[in-house]
């Protein structure tokens, strides 16, 4: 099992045995909070994910992006792999990695990570203060901070947050590798050109508050079935709320069908496409016409998730951190926590908070300047 995506909590909350495993990790979640466990670790707020290692089968060092996993997954073990396959932002910033990465990797283990910042994305304040940030949080290094000569001294952040180990099914692929959860601070020796994000919780500041959590399963097998059959449109449907600001009630769900209805209807030419588009979102209406209940305690159960898992976020909130976070130049908590339990790897999420504002970010992305565009060629170069 390959990490591809993290999920949400609540999102375990489609098919049986995911969601008794939703309930068995919020009841897990409870001890280890009160226990002050090490084993959450803060979720990497990134702006591309890397993945590199030596290949266990070709002893080589390769490097790529979350291509890797795709079905014919990119490895790329040369410059010139690396220029064929990905455009300029994305192979500059692998270039710089593939030149300093290679180096630290002995053994036949992979690895995924976040890139945090290079020698042009790390800033200074007039004071001698570094900033940088990835994607939404700015990360604040103050003069005093443990760590700052090595932060000032590096050309690369990253935060190593999988390590994959075992025998893939081929060269071409790293399909049947393990994935295990690391703290690569501890993983990796610190190097002069690379630092290592520290995402452990640095310190417990005060006692947890035990949350009580209903294990009691409240869906029946043909509930578990339609919950299944729509899992992906009942996804898009939150994340709908968030992005047009609207509450996530039962109410809301037939804006959010005509919303699909109108955008699908735009990407169609003929009659007959347009005909049977229409008729498919008849079908989900009366579907869930028919199952007015199974919606209302959906949405009931997904909010309720959500509250407990938003209660154990405050509380890893208040903790002491390695980092200062920022958003828009106010204090904030980290993007969110990461925990494994058996096979799932769960990330925490207040997503009224950032995925909402990572929605308005990416609606509003525009393209880079010309002058991040010769910043980025100048570094390119001076690394390699």
């Amino acid at each position: 099992m390959l990490i591809k995506h993290l999920e949400h909590l609540e999102d375990l909350i489609y098919n049986k045995k995911d969601f008794k495993q939703c309930m068995s990790i919020l009841t897990k979640l409870n001890g280890l909070l009160f226990s002050q466990s090490n084993k959450i670790t803060t979720k990497s707020d990134g702006c591309i994910s890397i993945v590199f290692g030596i290949h266990p089968l070709s002893k080589q060092f390769f490097i790529s992006t979350k291509s890797a996993f795709n079905k014919n997954a990119i490895l790329c073990y040369t410059y010139s792999d690396i220029e064929k396959y990905f455009t300029r932002f994305v192979s500059e910033n692998l270039s710089v990695c593939f030149k300093l990465l290679k180096n630290i990797v002995k053994t036949d283990d992979v690895y995924q990570a976040d890139i945090f910042y290079n020698l042009h994305t790390k800033q200074y304040t007039d004071n001698g203060e570094i900033l940088f940030t990835p994607n939404l949080i700015t990360y604040y290094i103050d003069k005093n901070h443990e760590d700052y000569d090595k932060i000032d001294n590096s050309v690369l952040g990253i935060a190593v947050h999988t390590k994959y180990t075992g025998i893939p099914v081929s060269e071409n692929s790293l399909e049947g590798m393990i994935p295990n959860v690391i703290d690569a601070y501890t993983e990796f020796n610190q190097t002069h050109s690379i630092y290592f994000i520290n995402t452990s919780i640095k310190k417990y500041i005060k006692r947890y508050q035990v949350i009580y959590i209903d294990t009691e399963i409240i869906f029946d097998d043909n509930e578990f079935e339609l919950l299944t059959k729509y899992k992906d449109l009942l996804k898009q449907f939150y994340n709908f709320s968030l992005k047009e600001n609207i509450s996530f009630e039962e109410k809301s769900f037939g804006t959010f069908i005509k919303h699909k209805v109108d955008k699908d209807l735009k990407k169609l030419k003929t009659d007959k496409s347009k005909q049977k588009c229409a008729q498919n979102y008849i079908d989900i209406l009366l579907d869930f016409t028919l199952n007015k209940v199974v919606l209302q305690k959906y949405i009931h159960k997904y909010k309720s998730i959500q509250s407990t898992k938003n209660h154990m976020i405050d509380f890893l909130n208040s903790c002491e951190h390695h980092y200062d976070f920022q958003i828009n130049g106010k204090e904030s908590g980290p993007e969110g926590y990461i925990f494994e339990h058996n096979d799932y790897t769960i990330k925490l999420v207040n997503r009224e908070i950032f995925s909402k504002l990572n929605f308005e970010k990416h609606s509003n992305k525009g393209q880079k300047s010309w002058w991040m565009e010769l910043k980025s060629i100048i570094l390119l170069q001076l690394i390699i």
